[in-house]
């Protein structure tokens, strides 16, 4: 259940567009939505400002918007709020909130990239004898767990275990003399 959240969006206006230009709406609201025209979010917005009201414009509204023009090649992305781009709203994403997504997603296709990926030059190279792989079958697998788990962590021991044995000092015992 993705969702999209826009704190206090603004809806988007499509007028008449230019020849050469394409105007796709990405996203807009629910056809319950409604608008409060000439709010002041320079002040504090207390409930009574935001509650519904008979006058208040209803219906679905543009809150994204891209238009494309042909003619330049250039690309202009519109949302009505800055909430696609708080990081605020990239920690809820997984609980379906798809802010974070809309706005990489936006500017991923603002400047062409998955046209960028497509085009990417692919480097060619000589195989080299050491870029093959070492493969080992089950027999050679268990001689080389045996030598790396056994033999040589035992070696090490035995021969430690060899070293302080040679080299510890003898005691002297009663009635023998010591050289």
């Amino acid at each position: 259940n993705d969702s999209l959240h826009l704190s206090f969006p603004h809806s988007i206006n499509v007028g008449q567009q230019p020849d050469g230009v394409t105007v796709t709406v990405v996203a807009s609201s629910t056809d319950t939505a409604y608008t409060k025209p000439n709010l002041n979010y320079n002040q504090e917005i207390a409930e009574e400002t935001v509650t519904q009201s008979p006058d208040d414009p209803t219906g679905a509204m543009v809150v994204g918007a891209v238009a494309e023009n042909a003619n330049t090649g250039s690309t202009a992305i519109v949302w009505g709020a800055t909430s696609p781009f708080e990081n605020y709203y990239r920690q809820l994403s997984g609980y379906g909130l798809r802010n974070f997504d809309v706005a990489a997603n936006s500017l991923f296709y603002a400047i062409g990239y998955e046209d960028f990926l497509a085009n990417l030059p692919s480097l060619a190279y000589d195989a080299q004898p050491q870029d093959t792989p070492i493969l080992a079958d089950l027999e050679h697998m268990g001689v080389i767990r045996f030598v790396s788990l056994i033999l040589i962590p035992f070696g090490v021991l035995a021969a430690g275990l060899f070293v302080w044995l040679s080299s510890r000092e003898r005691r002297a015992e009663p009635g023998k003399r010591v050289a």
